[in-house]
């Protein structure tokens, strides 16, 4: 993402983190199923980076399933929050970070999960962003992914266009689900599930595997 995209993107989420638990959680279904869903692929003693974590929604909410969570966004106001309430739930096996994945600390084959929540969409370069998921992922590792696939929704991906230049939203990349599993497909993931949530028409519950590539050929 460059320079003055992020700057652009970071103010815009600093903006909205003190109204994001609310609009998240508007639909409470929805929310609470993709925690059901999420949970199944959860160890106790599994290291799990949260990509874009915002306010710590779903990272406090899995805490007690998981050894350890590392969850960062490049939004310091959305970290402060996330750090606020983990603080208030004596939640203490995650760390929160104002980073991006690309950041020196995260290290190679560290993890067993990486949640993607509501990311996907909104990069320059989501393969970029995929691949440096494969080098941060364990053998085998899992990502968790939810994307709307805004261009299955032709009317919904050019409102949001406007808002965009109207600065009320951040650009939004539009993919169809097809560009979703070619992006996991491409960059050496096999996807073992991808679902539409529930009362969603775009937004898709996708679990890719890491795999390995030996001598050009791809390990199944």
């Amino acid at each position: 993402m460059k320079n003055n995209t992020l700057s652009k993107a970071v103010k815009f989420w600093d903006r909205a983190a003190s109204s994001y638990d609310r609009e998240e959680k508007k639909d409470e279904e929805k929310y609470q199923e993709t925690i059901n869903q999420l949970a199944q692929y959860l160890k106790t003693e599994y290291l799990v980076l949260d990509f874009g974590c915002g306010t710590g929604l779903i990272a406090n909410e899995i805490a007690p399933l998981v050894q350890q969570i590392d969850a960062i966004d490049f939004s310091q106001k959305m970290v402060d929050l996330a750090k606020t309430k983990a603080q208030k739930q004596q939640i203490t096996n995650v760390q929160y970070k104002q980073a991006t994945i690309f950041n020196d600390y995260l290290k190679p084959a560290s993890y067993d999960v990486i949640l993607c929540f509501h990311v996907l969409h909104l990069l320059e370069s989501a393969e970029q962003v995929v691949s440096r998921m494969h080098k941060l992922l364990k053998p085998e590792g899992l990502i968790v992914s939810v994307t709307p696939c805004m261009a299955e929704k032709p009317f919904m991906n050019g409102l949001f266009s406007v808002l965009y230049k109207l600065g009320l939203t951040p650009k939004i990349n539009p993919l169809k689900l097809q560009d979703l599993k070619k992006l996991f497909t491409e960059g050496s993931f096999k996807i073992i599930d991808h679902h539409l949530l529930p009362k969603t028409s775009n937004e898709y519950f996708t679990v890719s595997k890491k795999q390995h590539i030996y001598s050009g050929q791809l390990k199944k």
